[in-house]
């Protein structure tokens, strides 16, 4: 233990070490580090934990890397980064906090602390300058979120390494793939359900049981569900809900998934929680309950996935999907390809939800409280909403 416990002194003693040169001056902007074997020699530890620290500091921005070169302090020299292009569709400007934006934020402010350069361009303009042969020379490539809905994308036959958002058996594409950890989402609601008292706990889906090609991360969300139930050796039969029939992306339609589960849930009465595909699906199951009048007292515990802001659910739990960690960890990914961390055959990073407890969580939600009482049955403006996963 206590020779654990000096290995571990050693390595934090080297880190600030570096990191206090390279801040101070000691060690000049550009110049290369000692060798690894070095650094080890000097500050007793193995080769093993230099590249630990030298990987902690290039994360952090305070050193880069050239492959089969060695580190240096710093940023690189400007005209020698390649850029990333991040190829993002068309965005209404007048939503900050569009899904899109998130993405784009996260993997410039990634891509930046880094130490590389950026850039952004529409699906058309990035296919017009490929077809021109006029791009600059690029580091890596993030593919337009709306890759998911595309059988291929634009730099699948190019050398650059490019990343997309969607999982890989929704896309079938030789990109490195970042998606949502959908079924870990959905066991971290059901559980919490389940810790706060709830047995008999429902979900609503988005896909139909016969075909879920336009909706496989609603079958993923369902697989964590039905798994975390069956841990709890709770039986799932009667518990989900599947639109009759396979519908449209359109956010309409997903809506119309929710009423329907809505009028099957009234006829439920032991059902006391539901986790819900998504916010659209939410927003459909609470119309009916409302147009119904179902009593407030009956409505179930609800739990939903994805409440974008603007949506009007302020008072629903909700699973955020931080689109910023997308943005982020493609970038990560590019730069690991870029670097040589990362070779081989492309890989899958799921990124994690967050479970953001609201009213909804409380047995009594829909009664206890006038912010529920106003919320639901006062007018509002029509909400706005968004397409959505």
């Amino acid at each position: 233990m206590a020779k654990r416990l000096t290995v571990q002194a050693n390595r934090e003693a080297l880190y600030e070490f570096l990191r206090s040169s390279c801040t101070n001056g000691t060690l000049v902007p550009g110049s290369m580090l000692p060798a690894v074997r070095e650094l080890s020699e000097q500050h007793g530890v193995t080769n093993h934990a230099v590249f630990q620290v030298i990987q902690r500091l290039t994360d952090e921005g305070f050193l880069y890397t050239v492959p089969r070169v060695g580190a240096f302090v710093g940023h690189p020299p400007q005209e020698t980064i390649k850029p990333y292009l991040s190829v993002i569709p068309q965005y209404d400007t007048k939503i900050p906090d569009h899904y899109i934006v998130q993405a784009q934020q996260g993997f410039e402010d990634r891509i930046a602390q880094l130490g590389g350069h950026s850039i952004t361009l529409s699906p058309e303009e990035a296919q017009f300058h490929l077809q021109q042969n006029d791009l600059l020379p690029l580091s890596g490539v993030f593919e337009s979120l709306e890759t998911i809905f595309y059988s291929s994308t634009l730099f699948e036959k190019t050398e650059v390494p490019s990343a997309v958002f969607g999982a890989r058996e929704d896309i079938k594409t030789e990109a490195d793939c970042v998606c949502f950890d959908d079924e870990a989402g959905a066991m971290l609601a059901t559980r919490h359900l389940w810790q706060n008292g709830h047995r008999n706990i429902a979900f609503i889906a988005m896909h139909s049981e016969a075909d879920v090609s336009l909706f496989t991360w609603s079958a993923r969300r369902e697989k964590g569900w039905q798994k975390t139930l069956e841990q709890m050796d709770k039986s799932v039969e009667g518990l989900a809900f599947h639109p009759s029939k396979t519908r449209s992306p359109h956010y309409e339609d997903q809506m119309q998934a929710g009423r329907d589960a809505a009028v099957l849930l009234m006829e439920h009465l032991d059902i006391s929680a539901v986790v819900v595909v998504n916010h659209l699906a939410a927003e459909g199951m609470f119309d009916v309950f409302l147009e119904s009048k179902w009593p407030v007292e009956k409505w179930p515990v609800v739990v939903c996935f994805d409440a974008a802001p603007g949506t009007g659910n302020s008072v629903v739990s909700y699973l955020r999907l931080p689109w910023e960690e997308i943005g982020r960890e493609v970038a990560q990914v590019l730069w690991e390809r870029h670097t040589g961390r990362l070779t081989g055959p492309p890989v899958q990073r799921l990124v994690p939800m967050r479970l953001i407890p609201r009213l909804s969580c409380r047995s009594d939600w829909a009664i206890s409280s006038s912010v529920v009482q106003n919320h639901f049955f006062r007018s509002v403006a029509e909400p706005v909403r968004t397409n959505l996963r």
